[in-house]
């Protein structure tokens, strides 16, 4: 009899009509060819310049073939589907059970389940196509499973809802345990063979599910791996875990893949899981941020009134639920939300400052700028600071509407003359000083909102700050932000003298007087008809920020009032270049002509006319004309280059003085460098500078094609060769500058930007630089910027930027050990998590490192780079113990081990190494999983003692007390204390033979001292040794 063979649902053969699908037989992925490239066109900062993003198509944003069934089957699938693991959850377990029918109509999470939007960007392949048919087909079941008694329809017997998972069969075990076994010797693609055909044989294994999407995790499909999770998690629909891990898993993805795709994902699986455990608030702030993330800002504001509902009063949900209302456009139902929890703190007649504080008022009164209520914003905020201040029983201010007196700084005059106010009620500093200031700054900028006649009480509520003191305990030095605030108020009510008066005194406060204060200031001598002196606030703004659009518009303006025509067209045409640079540039032109013009001042007419040619001709020059002006100003840029160098040295050593002043000066040069289309063509980076000649601009541009060479380093290469004759030579410099010493000024730049704490314009000026092709073709140049790219990003503590430039040096010196040491000192430098040092981009950089390395040293063939034959690869001992820690950090010990023992059969005797391998394994011996732990810790002493005996011969202490350390502390770490003392003690014991007179400080290399005693102690005090705790705290702990 033959064996009965599964097919399906258990079926022994496949129906005559159904076409069999099979794992192997799906669509398969399609290979890119990948054209050639530049040696550096990887580079991890050049992403986005790489890429046309008009020239892409759908088709290119995934790897498997499109079919238009896949978003139907997705959608039937999650319609129809029904855990089989316990109680199944219902399709109103989508919703939370805590909304009405009104709020689950409201915040319909179908936009957060996975339709058709939510995998737009990769259609099912084939094997997932088949899996969700047979999903299909199992829980509806067949038609005979759905007749009752008598061939007639209805419930079959038994209880209710579909049936539990049968237990794994041995097969199936056996199976997942080869394809776990497969995984963890990263033969990925067995492991992910066997993990499809496990689900095949029983679509009900979660394990395969977890299985499957690891190795699609591994092999950088990160949307399949998402998928299959939420697959599998069906299957465990009531573990809120299972769910939020799903969830969080999509979040992970969300650079790699579609952005809002992802947070659809999450939405619904976050969902899932509410629906499992209602009581998970953790989750449902989540989700409600999630929500708002994904602009569904009216979903968000229901979610954080049901969280309000829950934890009432709570000031941090009532600040978010704030700024969702104000996005929403719909401010009352915040105000409305604030005024429910200060009428519920009053009933419960609970102190107001124990709950919420003068930043949830000022958040509060806020919203009244929005919906212009401003006469309830007074009345509110001196309620509520009454409040604050424990005079809630002074309710009778509440009839004064007419002045602010009850926040006078002294009784009299204004105060005493209320009736009901009793001078000695309440302490004096619960009125006029109790009040912050910047409360009292809202209060002033209401008043002025109702007229004239309240700005003289608006003025005394901005007088408090006290604009004529410049002393140095003067509240300008630690409130400019305020002053900048009661000086708009004043400019926008109309009263712009009053506001010089605010703007002027920030000029005496430290570094807060930037662009946008000499603009204000500026505008304020323009309504007052003083136009000299609105130049010199524009001028100081343009010295600060060369790039500030709306301070060149609005001095192009100044000049044309004053019937300079050509320093006005000049400045109109700067302006419109800098709009096209960029979209925000344009933008932020766009805006401020836009508001300017609703103020009256007639800009954007001005500006319009200027485009026309109005209000000024393009200059027409002669060639004699353009010669002259070419030498004057390459004189000018000498004499500036003299002044950088005379304030080099000072700049260099960290005087603000002098580094303000070299910037100035650098930013004027970058400007006259940046705007030369021969030197600076970001639009193209096949141009190869060559000349400023139309000879070189025309070889440039087109003679990679007649010459039939591959790229433009080529070319380069070839001009200097002299295989391509040019009439004349390639320039050295510009302006009579070397581009060695133009690149020292545009590094120097940036790293005066990094240590004015500006990160982003330093990392804006090397990218300016890096595109610069003059630079761009050149490696040596370009190594020159990575390097201080990498400082600038050290200086930062930005971890993920310095280790995505220092994975340049490792490709562009192949093999080379210290590109790899550089990248483990960027993260060492870098003092933060080890996310970035080990992430899964650096991991499948340097797996593909070790790929090309063991392709090279295998191969027959030689390898070349840039058509040159390069010297056959050795086995670098760096890479593949890198690779073992990316492994080891990230948990992964029986991979590193693997990697570790290939770095081992090169360099047997290397200390680290065989400390690396000793660690692996106790640590592996540690986890949970761990089969066989005693023989995992004894192969872990083995090579522990091997370190601990290289490491003894060697000369100098510090070395040996390394070894004396490491072995005390790994026995330490599994609980073996007895064994670790002696260890600890002889660390002690090197340290004191290299002790001079006893002086601890006399052996400053020996940096495992402190570490040892302070275990050591540790130790002592816990076994109640209290007398030798003390001695060893007293002779090495102490200061």
């Amino acid at each position: 009899m033959e064996q009965e063979g599964h097919w399906g649902d258990g079926h022994m053969y496949p129906e005559p009509d159904e076409q069999p699908e099979y794992p192997w037989a799906g669509p398969s992925r399609t290979t890119r060819q990948t054209p050639s490239r530049d040696y550096h066109d990887d580079h991890p900062m050049l992403g986005d310049r790489s890429i046309d993003e008009s020239s892409r198509t759908d088709e290119d944003e995934d790897d498997f073939l499109d079919d238009s069934s896949n978003d139907e089957d997705i959608d039937r699938y999650l319609r129809r589907h029904r855990p089989v693991d316990g109680d199944r959850s219902s399709d109103e377990d989508f919703v939370d059970s805590d909304l009405s029918e009104d709020d689950a109509e409201e915040i319909d999470l179908s936009d957060a389940s996975i339709s058709d939007t939510d995998f737009a960007e990769r259609p099912i392949a084939g094997f997932e196509k088949t899996l969700l048919r047979k999903f299909e087909k199992q829980l509806d079941g067949s038609p005979e499973d759905k007749m009752g008694k008598g061939g007639r329809k209805g419930r079959p017997k038994g209880a209710l809802g579909p049936r539990k998972a049968a237990a794994p069969s041995p097969e199936i075990k056996a199976m997942l345990a080869q394809a776990n076994a497969a995984f963890l010797a990263e033969r990925f693609n067995e492991a992910e063979r066997i993990a499809k055909d496990i689900i095949l044989k029983n679509n009900e294994i979660y394990d395969a599910y977890t299985i499957l999407a690891e190795v699609q995790q591994v092999e950088g499909d990160p949307a399949g791996s998402t998928l299959t999770f939420i697959l599998g998690a069906h299957l465990k629909p009531k573990d809120p875990e299972v769910w939020r891990n799903c969830a969080y898993r999509a979040l992970q993805h969300r650079e790699q893949v579609n952005d809002k795709a992802c947070l659809q994902q999450a939405v619904y699986c976050l969902s899932r899981a509410i629906a499992t455990d209602p009581e998970d608030i953790k989750t449902k702030f989540e989700r409600a941020s999630l929500f708002r993330e994904l602009g569904y800002h009216r979903k968000a504001a229901n979610e954080y009134l049901r969280l309000l509902s829950t934890f009432p009063n709570d000031p941090t949900i009532l600040k978010t639920l704030a700024e969702v209302c104000v996005e929403m456009n719909d401010v009352q139902r915040a105000v409305e939300a604030f005024d429910q929890a200060f009428d519920g703190l009053r009933e419960q007649d609970v102190s107001f400052g124990d709950k919420l504080g003068w930043a949830d008022i000022n958040a509060y009164v806020k919203l009244f700028d929005h919906i212009k209520d401003y006469g309830k914003a007074i009345k509110q905020l001196k309620r509520l600071s009454r409040w604050l201040l424990g005079r809630q029983e002074e309710a009778y201010w509440d009839l004064v509407i007419e002045d602010d007196r009850e926040w006078d700084l002294e009784d009299s005059p204004r105060r005493i003359e209320v009736a009901d106010y009793i001078p000695s009620r309440f302490d004096l500093a619960t009125y006029g000083s109790g009040m912050p200031l910047e409360i009292r700054m809202k209060l002033g900028e209401y008043r002025l909102k109702f007229g004239h006649e309240h700005f003289d009480e608006a003025l005394e509520h901005f007088n408090w700050l006290d604009p004529d003191d410049d002393t140095e305990g003067a509240k300008l030095h630690e409130f400019p932000d305020l002053f900048k605030d009661a000086g708009n108020a004043l400019f926008n009510a109309g009263y712009p003298q009053n506001a010089l008066t605010f703007f002027e005194a920030i000029q005496f406060a430290d570094g807060s007087a930037d662009a946008s204060t000499y603009i204000a200031m500026a505008k304020c001598y323009e309504k007052e008809n003083l136009l000299n002196e609105a130049e010199e606030c524009l001028k100081t703004a343009l010295e600060i920020d060369i790039e500030n659009i709306e301070a060149l518009v609005r001095l192009a303006k100044v000049y044309q009032d004053k019937g300079i025509a050509d320093k006005a067209s000049e400045h109109v045409t700067l302006a419109m270049k800098l709009g096209r640079n960029n979209k925000a540039n344009k933008k932020a032109l766009q805006d401020i002509l836009k508001g300017t013009n609703k103020s009256g001042s007639g800009l954007l007419k001005f500006f319009e006319g200027a485009k026309r040619g109005g209000y000024y001709k393009r200059k027409t020059l002669t060639p004699s004309q353009l010669a002259e002006e070419d030498i004057s100003r390459t004189e000018k840029m000498k004499l500036l280059q003299l002044n950088l160098h005379s304030l080099k040295d000072r700049m260099r050593t960290g005087d603000d003085e002098a580094t303000l002043a070299w910037m100035q000066v650098a930013t004027m040069m970058r400007r006259e460098f940046l705007n030369n289309r021969f030197l600076n063509h970001p639009s193209d980076r096949g141009y190869v500078f060559l000349g400023f000649s139309r000879e070189a601009k025309r070889l440039s541009m087109k003679g990679r094609r007649a010459l039939d060479v591959p790229g433009p380093y080529e070319i380069l290469k070839n001009v200097q060769n002299g295989e391509i004759h040019l009439t004349e030579p390639v320039p050295t410099a510009y302006r009579g500058i070397s581009f060695d010493t133009w690149l020292d000024i545009f590094l120097d730049f940036a790293i005066c930007l990094v240590r004015k704490g500006d990160t982003e314009a330093a990392y804006t000026a090397l990218n300016q630089t890096m595109f610069c092709n003059i630079f761009y073709h050149s490696p040596e140049h370009m190594h020159r910027i990575n390097t201080c790219w990498i400082a600038c990003a050290i200086h930062a503590q930005d971890e993920a930027t310095a280790c995505k430039v220092a994975r340049s040096f490792t490709r562009d010196f192949t093999f080379n050990s210290d590109g790899f040491r550089l990248y483990s000192l960027v993260s060492r430098l870098c003092q933060t998590s080890t996310s970035w040092f080990n992430s899964q981009s650096a991991q499948k950089f340097m797996m593909r490192q070790i790929h090309v390395m063991d392709k090279g040293y295998y191969s027959k063939s030689k390898t070349k780079r840039n058509g040159a034959a390069m010297e056959k690869p050795k086995i670098n001992v760096v890479l593949l113990t890198l690779y073992g820690h990316m492994m080891l950090i990230g948990g992964s010990y029986a991979p590193a081990i693997h990697w570790f023992y290939r770095a081992a059969a090169q360099d047997p005797q290397n200390p680290m190494l065989n400390l690396s391998i000793a660690l692996a394994y106790i640590h592996h011996s540690l986890k949970r999983q761990s089969d066989n732990r005693h023989y995992f810790i004894m192969q872990g002493l083995h090579f522990l003692f091997k370190y601990y005996d290289i490491r003894k011969a060697a000369p100098k202490p510090e070395q040996r007390q390394e070894a004396e350390y490491n072995v005390g502390r790994t026995f330490h770490l599994i609980g073996l204390n007895h064994l670790a003392v002696p260890y600890y003690e002889r660390t002690l014991q090197v340290a004191a033979e290299a002790q001079v007179n006893g002086n601890i400080a006399s052996a400053p290399d020996l940096k495992f001292t402190r570490d040892a005693a302070y275990n050591l102690r540790t130790m002592y005090a816990m076994t109640g040794n209290m007398g030798l705790a003390g001695e060893v705290t007293q002779k090495w702990l102490s200061i």
